[in-house]
């Protein structure tokens, strides 16, 4: 699970080095070659991070009144409010959204109803500690999964993370 966890990381800090913010990173979203080595697919609602700074191309965006878009079980808080954009942080809470599922076997948070899908997000806990998992990775999901994305983990916590270190 650590190596499949670090090489998510490690493509996800790819991405934003580059510029490109994923927009949704889901289980669906993530695949395996035919040498066990992990690849992103379907980039089709990425955004550069130029296109944040383009005044006329987020006006013509609100003009058309697009939603944020993403897969719901997987979005941050932050992107359930009018004034939500996607960003690393929101990237991150996907990114603990994933590894709690590989964990357990289902998202952190669940529901045939949208509605009371976006309540859990925005206003439940996360249920942590996951059971049998280590202090390590619970750690490491509890900041990930933090509700506001300014006390959210960022890349200089994720990479340096006890998680990673090799016994955890």
């Amino acid at each position: 699970m650590r190596k499949f966890a670090y090489e998510l990381v490690e493509g996800l800090s790819y991405l934003h080095a580059n510029g490109i913010l994923f927009c949704d990173l889901k289980p669906s979203n993530v695949l395996l070659n035919e040498y066990g080595v992990l690849k992103f697919a379907d980039f089709g609602l990425s955004k550069k991070l130029s296109d944040f700074t383009n005044p006329q191309q987020q006006q013509q965006e609100q003009e058309a009144g697009r939603p944020k878009a993403g897969t719901p079980y997987y979005m941050a808080p932050e992107l359930f409010h009018d004034s939500g954009v996607h960003s690393f942080f929101s990237d991150f809470w996907s990114l603990g959204c994933v590894l709690y599922e590989l964990a357990v076997g289902k998202p952190p948070f669940s529901s045939n109803s949208l509605k009371d899908l976006i309540t859990m997000i925005v206003d439940g806990e996360a249920p942590l500690p996951v059971e049998g998992a280590s202090a390590e990775f619970n750690d490491l999901l509890r900041r990930l999964l933090e509700k506001d994305p300014t006390k959210r983990m960022g890349w200089d916590d994720v990479r340096s993370h006890a998680f990673w270190l090799p016994g955890q």
